[in-house]
């Protein structure tokens, strides 16, 4: 059976980085429905905010170890 490897912890840290990542999209999506002429651009930051909050909170939670 093949073993998986251990998730990592979610420190009070890492789950803070994520909600400010999280609210930072929330709100250039709702800047992209406000303004649908410039719906691409939001969603584009939207997503930019996302994956730079990922790997944020990865190095945070490796450097935690």
């Amino acid at each position: 059976m093949p073993t998986f490897p251990e998730p990592p912890d979610l420190t009070q840290t890492t789950i803070f980085i994520y909600v400010i990542g999280i609210a930072i999209t929330a709100a250039s999506l709702l800047s992209g429905i406000k303004d649908p002429s410039q719906a691409s651009k939001y969603i584009a930051i939207g997503l930019a905010a996302l994956i730079i909050t990922y790997f944020i909170a990865r190095a945070v939670s490796k450097s935690e170890y």
